[in-house]
């Protein structure tokens, strides 16, 4: 008989694994709270309309390149996959202006010299950065790298460089609020600027299909390898003896496998099934230190009508309005008419609006009363379209709210702290952060999402197979050779 795999959590992270389970020769069963599987890469229907909530751009889109290995062999993306080439990277307005960076990054320079002449100095500094993380990506093989260790040294100084306190670094406002809005998140300048280098690269663009196709894609392709997926699961209980996990309650039946792996977060499963335990000293003291760095979102998304097919995707405005904590300078409207089959009908565009939040903004909502919390979220809706009706004159009337989330939202759905869309992100005082899956005092089961490693997101996610399955047959062997002694 095969041995039994049982995944907790339905997200990109326990597709993966499942994925590999299957490919690898186990049972594999997975298990999810809501009524579909994807996580936080999917989309949902607003009165006819689909609101994608996740990929912006997606690394890996080059199907030559190692980054696209774990999308091929999910079956998330190939040969037929079509995307759409994003150019610029993103364009913000100001006073009348608008700031690029674009695929052509000497030509972004020579723009940007000619807007901030007083900038020029760091403007031809951050371009160099540019220049040698382009020039790493390109020369990946260790011969190349070893002739390229001063591009190397170079970059990984920027590590410890925030890279929102490097936005100020400009004089020009229109400078630096591109720089501010050039990524969500709270990274380092050097996550960046690899990111940036993906990009000019034309690893980075944007699946047609969106991210409910491309959960869709390895849901299906799971489901071809003979995977089980039970849906509007209720996790009710994890049973611990002797060591191991012997089985979990679900829905009040029980379930029993010779492995388990947690696909969601390891604070939460921590909490609410193991009574605290089972978390190493490492991811406590990251959420110790960098909580406050949890990456969250509110999301605005609503439907505009006329043409906006002149829009860069993203497209920053000038704003004054208050989200959460924060005062929100510019206004980052991401257009969806580049698939108007999914996302135009009667004229009419889906336009999202992601605006950044962190803890600090996670708590201002959830100290909120529901009548406060409603009330809030409309204020915010009303300030977003009156923005964007200053800005286009044109639009007044024709703009529609499909719905709007918050931290809170995200927190529901998910189960993460403070409503997180990705793990700790690199930032200056922690470059990096691994930590091995296996969890320690349970010998078959094992933590397998974006919080054992910074960066987080889908690339992240869709590694997990690859990390946690070979733990799970080194451990096989081991215990296999302690047997044969006994």
């Amino acid at each position: 008989m095969k041995e039994k795999i049982i995944v907790l959590g339905g997200g990109i992270s326990g597709l993966s694994c499942g994925v590999s389970a299957l490919l690898e020769g186990y049972d594999c069963t997975i298990i999810e709270k809501n009524n579909d599987v994807g996580g936080c890469c999917g989309a949902y229907k607003r009165k006819g309309f689909v609101v994608d909530h996740c990929i912006h751009w997606l690394i890996g889109t080059d199907l030559n390149s190692w980054q696209s290995n774990s999308w091929k062999k999910m079956h998330a993306v190939n040969e037929s996959t079509k995307f759409y080439r994003l150019d610029p990277l993103v364009a913000i307005e100001y006073q009348g202006n608008t700031y690029r960076l674009g695929r052509d990054y000497k030509e972004s320079e020579r723009e940007l010299l000619t807007l901030a002449p007083e900038d020029s100095e760091e403007i031809k500094k951050f371009f160099k950065f540019v220049d040698k993380a382009q020039r790493i990506y390109s020369d990946v093989s260790i011969n190349n790298a070893s002739r390229n260790l001063n591009s190397l040294y170079s970059i990984y100084k920027t590590a410890r460089i925030d890279r929102l306190e490097y936005a100020d670094r400009f004089k020009n406002e229109g400078v630096r609020r591109l720089m501010q809005n050039a990524q969500n998140g709270y990274c380092n300048l050097m996550f960046f600027l690899f990111e940036y280098g993906f990009y000019i690269h034309d690893n980075a663009n944007l699946p047609l299909g969106g991210s409910d196709e491309f959960a869709k894609n390895i849901k299906e392709y799971y489901l071809s390898l003979g995977g089980e997926i039970i849906c509007n699961a209720s996790l009710q209980k994890i049973v611990v003896e002797e060591k191991k996990v012997k089985k979990v309650i679900v829905d009040d039946k029980e379930l029993n496998a010779d492995y388990f792996i947690c696909s969601f977060s390891p604070y939460y499963c921590s909490k609410h099934y193991f009574n605290g335990k089972y978390l190493d000293k490492k991811s406590i003291n990251m959420k110790k230190r960098f909580s406050h760095l949890t990456p969250s979102a509110v999301q605005v998304s609503l439907t505009i009508e006329g043409d906006i097919s002149s829009w860069p995707i993203p497209f920053g405005i000038e704003s004054k309005i208050k989200v959460g904590t924060k005062h929100i300078n510019t206004l980052m409207l991401r257009s969806y008419g580049y698939n108007k089959e999914k996302y135009v009908k009667d004229n009419k565009t889906v336009v999202c609006i992601v605006i950044d939040q962190n803890k600090n903004d996670y708590l201002y909502f959830k100290n909120l009363s529901k009548d406060d919390y409603l009330k809030e979220k409309e204020r915010i809706v009303r300030e977003v379209i009156q923005t964007i009706e200053n800005r286009f004159i044109d639009l007044k009337g024709k703009i529609e709210l499909l719905d709007i989330f918050t931290p809170l939202s995200i927190e529901k759905y998910t189960n993460n702290p403070y409503g997180s869309i990705q793990s700790y992100p690199p930032n200056p005082k922690k470059i990096f952060y691994f930590h091995s899956p296996k969890v320690k005092g349970l010998e078959n089961f094992y933590y397998a999402s974006q919080w054992i490693m910074s960066i987080g997101g889908l690339p992240v996610a869709g590694q997990m197979g690859d990390i946690v399955l070979p733990l799970i047959k080194k451990s096989k062997k081991k215990n296999s050779c302690k047997n044969k002694e006994l």
